[in-house]
This record gives C-alpha cells, sequence and structure tokens, in this order.
C-alpha cells in the first residue's frame, strides 16, 4: 500500500501548496457569490479559461501528475475547485451566458456535473458531512434549483442526485421539528447541523442572503413586516465578542471582547438585501460584515450591519429594547414545571385544594422551552397542600444544575405570580438572557431554609412533567429528585 503513495519532492510539495491555496480562493469566491459582480464577457472569460484545465474525467487538472496524491489533497485541489467552477457555470447558465451557445462547451460542461458526483459532494476526513453541507449551499446560492427546473436531459444525473439530497434535508428538518431533537453530523465532534440545513434549504428556494439583525429588524417591530415579510425566520442567535449600544430610535454594534449581542437571523433574496442595504444606510453608517453567530441549533456564517464610527449611547447587555412588548422568561423548576399545573397561576381556577386568582391578563405563555441552569433545587418547609411536606427552592449559590423550564411571560404576569406563590418566595431573582436576548428570571426565597423531603404526590407531578414533558426516563427523573439536596 505505501508503494503506490508518490513521494514529492520540495518544488512539487510547494505546487500542492500553491495549488491548495488558489483552490480554496476560487471556493470562498464562489460561494460567497463574488462571480455577481462580474458582466458576462467577463464570466465567458473566466469560463473559457478554467475549462481549458479539464481532464478527460471532467475534473479541474491544477496538477498533471495525481498518481500517488493523498485523498485529502485530491479532494483540496482537484474537486472543491470543480465545484466551484459548476457552481459558477450553473449561475451563467441560468443567466442565458453566451459561452453555452457553444455544443462544444456545453458538453464540457456537462462532463463537470458528472464529475461533481465522484464522492458525492463529500469532503475528506472527520468533515466528510459537514464540508457535504457547504458543497450543497454553494449549489443552492447559484440557483440550482431554478437550473433544475430547466429539466435539461444532459444534465440528469447531477439534477437528480441535487433533488434527493434536497429532499433528504427536508425529511431530517421535519423530524426535528417533530421530535424537537437537532440534526447532528459526524465530525471529530458531533456537529449540529440544523442552522446549516435550515440555510441550505431556504438558500435553495432563492433566500440566498443570510443576515443577522439585532435592532428595528427584528420582530416584532414595523421594519420587520415591511422588509422581512416574505423572508425566512432562521432562528434566534448571538453573536459573541459584539457589543450592542442604544443609540435612542436604533442600535449599534462594535466588536468587543467578552460581549454579545442578541438578535435573529433572516434569509433574504437578493432583492431584500438591496432595499435593506438602503434602510441601513450601508456604507455610511454601517458597514455589512461577515459574522459568525450561534445558537442551539448550531452555527452559522451570515452578514450583520456594523456599525463604523464610534457607538454612544448606553451598553444593552440583553435584546435590543426589548421592554417595548415587555416579555421575559420566567424559569420554574417545582410544580410548575407542569404546563397543566402553571396554567392556573396565569388563568385561574381550583387546583390541588387551592383556588387560584390568575392574572389580570391571562394570556398564556407565547413559548415554553427547557434548560439546565447553575445552582440546585431543594425541598423545605411544611406545605398545607402537599401533605404537609417540603416544596421546591432554588439555591443560585450552591454546586450542581437544575432542571428549569422557561415559560415566555410578561413582566406583569411574573409580579402576579410571585403574589399568588405567598410569602415564602420573596425573591425574583435574575437569571441572564435567553438565546432570544430576553431576560429569564425566577422565583425563590431569600432565605435558605431547612430541608425537608417532599411528598410523593408532590414529587409524582415533578416526575410527570420531566418524563412526559421533557422526556426524561423515570428512573433518570427519580435519580434526579434525590439529588435535589444542599
Amino acid at each position: 500500500m505505501t508503494n503506490k503513495i508518490k513521494s514529492y519532492s520540495i518544488e512539487e510539495t510547494n505546487a500542492v501548496q500553491k495549488s491548495t491555496i488558489l483552490a480554496k480562493k476560487l471556493f470562498i469566491t464562489a460561494l460567497e457569490r463574488n462571480y455577481e459582480f462580474l458582466n458576462h464577457a467577463d464570466i465567458s472569460n473566466l469560463l473559457h479559461s478554467y475549462y481549458l484545465l479539464q481532464n478527460n474525467e471532467g475534473l479541474l487538472e491544477v496538477l498533471k501528475d495525481k498518481q500517488g496524491m493523498p485523498f485529502d489533497s485530491f479532494v483540496d485541489i482537484v474537486m472543491k475547485p470543480s465545484y466551484a467552477l459548476a457552481a459558477i457555470s450553473i449561475w451563467a447558465f441560468n443567466n442565458g451566458n453566451e459561452f453555452f451557445d457553444n455544443q462544444e462547451n456545453l458538453n464540457k460542461f456537462s462532463k463537470l456535473l458528472k464529475a461533481c458526483l465522484k464522492f458525492k459532494l463529500e469532503d475528506h476526513g472527520y468533515e466528510a458531512q459537514v464540508g457535504k453541507l457547504t458543497n450543497l449551499l454553494l449549489f443552492c446560492k447559484a440557483g440550482v434549483k431554478s437550473f433544475i427546473e430547466q429539466n435539461n436531459p444532459a444534465f440528469h444525473s447531477f439534477n437528480n442526485f441535487i433533488k434527493n439530497e434536497i429532499a433528504s434535508l427536508k425529511g431530517k428538518l421535519e423530524t426535528c421539528k417533530t421530535t424537537g431533537k437537532n440534526i447532528y453530523y459526524f465530525a471529530f465532534e458531533p456537529y449540529n447541523a440544523t442552522s446549516k440545513v435550515i440555510q441550505i434549504l431556504a438558500a435553495y428556494e432563492g433566500k440566498i442572503n443570510s443576515i443577522f439583525v439585532y435592532g428595528t429588524l427584528m420582530s416584532p417591530f414595523a421594519a420587520n413586516k415591511k422588509f422581512l415579510g416574505t423572508s425566512s425566520f432562521g432562528g434566534n442567535f448571538h453573536l459573541k465578542n459584539f457589543a450592542t449600544y442604544d443609540l435612542g430610535s436604533y442600535p449599534a454594534i462594535k466588536p468587543e471582547l467578552n460581549k454579545i449581542t442578541y438578535g435573529e437571523v433572516w434569509f433574504i433574496d437578493n432583492a431584500t438585501l438591496k432595499t435593506i442595504d438602503n434602510y441601513e444606510n450601508e456604507g455610511y453608517l454601517y458597514k455589512r460584515e461577515n459574522v459568525t453567530v450561534a445558537s442551539s441549533h448550531g452555527t452559522l456564517d451570515c452578514q450583520a450591519y456594523v456599525y463604523i464610527d464610534k457607538p454612544y449611547g448606553i451598553r444593552v447587555e440583553g435584546r435590543w429594547n426589548h421592554e417595548q412588548d415587555d416579555y421575559i422568561w420566567y424559569a420554574c423548576y417545582g410544580s410548575n414545571l407542569s404546563s397543566e399545573r402553571f396554567t392556573y397561576y396565569i388563568k385561574g381556577g381550583f387546583y390541588e385544594n387551592r383556588n387560584y386568582d390568575g392574572c389580570f391578563d391571562k394570556r398564556l405563555w407565547k413559548e415554553t422551552l427547557w434548560c439546565k441552569v447553575n445552582g440546585k433545587m431543594y425541598f423545605a418547609k411544611q406545605s398545607p397542600r402537599w401533605d404537609k411536606c417540603g416544596v421546591a427552592f432554588y439555591n443560585s449559590q450552591a454546586k450542581g444544575k437544575t432542571i428549569m423550564r422557561l415559560y415566555k411571560i410578561t413582566r406583569y404576569q411574573l409580579e402576579e405570580i410571585k403574589n399568588q406563590e405567598g410569602g415564602w418566595y420573596d425573591d425574583i431573582k435574575h437569571l441572564g438572557f435567553a438565546e432570544d436576548g430576553y431576560p429569564i428570571f425566577t422565583i425563590t426565597s431569600k432565605t435558605i431554609y431547612q430541608q425537608n423531603e417532599p411528598s410523593e404526590k408532590y414529587s409524582s407531578l415533578i416526575i410527570k412533567a420531566l418524563t412526559e414533558e421533557f422526556g426524561m426516563k423515570e428512573t433518570t427523573a427519580r435519580k434526579y429528585l434525590t439529588s435535589c439536596k444542599l
């Protein structure tokens, strides 16, 4: 086996390194769609020069001698520039470039597309599947759906491959929505691909630009409805090492270590991007820059409008202007893990030997989600309605983790719920910010009480919520409750 691996001289090694750099530049250029800035003549010249590098396999022959070349080098310096050239060709073909008026060029294009399927768009090594997603995104951004819809028989195998891959991703995303479990791909470490899959599917439908908004373009502001009404929502994300400043009627962000900007990702078409550039006064007030944002659904490369001048005003720690609609996240950890039980705090009614007044605003929560928070839940006091046994409290200073359920309600509802909880619960504690930038609060006691075991009835209510609504196994839920001690 080792005899088949070629030994390279210093000159050949340098050639490989140079080819790798050039191939990477071409790939990134295509991924960022810089070909859109070229006119028809320039595109024709580009295609003509690159197609001269084709060999009989329909690949870009960046290196003349590929015998014994390691697989990863072959992918990097032969396959990736082939994908880039194919994507540029698809875009040019969709736009009626005269290069494809020549039958010989069409034949070369067909060979190139078939060659792109040699490894089913996979990358190499641990990044094989993750790289495949990026390669799919490359083609989607080039307008591969419109290309497929032209139904040219010369491109049949490539078109069917892409359609099958898109159908597979749609199936994975549907399963994700049904089960609530993220989409993971094998890599050196498990790669959370949920956001990337959403981005690919949006790009396939023509929403080829990904932007991170953090101000008036967020929902539910009027500008969001006006400019992004036909765009695709990608989710709540945060941008690390950027600080948000409140400039009054709008915010600004600037790079700043250890700070976080909260916002939303939207997938938009080119026409919408131009409109938003005008709205943001891009190039004068803000500069649209490449950034990487993160969420519980994975990371995304996108663009954000960064303030050009030095920002003034007050630095914002959470979501900008989050008090406009006055929503917060209420973090529950005891019996209110049960949504049925928590409903009585909002709507009122009779539950477990007690009548609840409910809130003046009886709208149920907008959203709910689960998380783990530093600190420990413990049981204390003697509750008459729970067989004179202990009920749940939370100590943020204790070592450990507490499973909490977040409900998105208003600040006024939180105050009314605190009043309904009674005198034992006299402390509204701020726990930080959720992924959407809204603050998280919980209710507990300022006093650390002497511990007292909960009743089986109280424990069963929590276990039912953990198993039926959070998805825990009963044995795991019981073990968790047993560990809830200071």
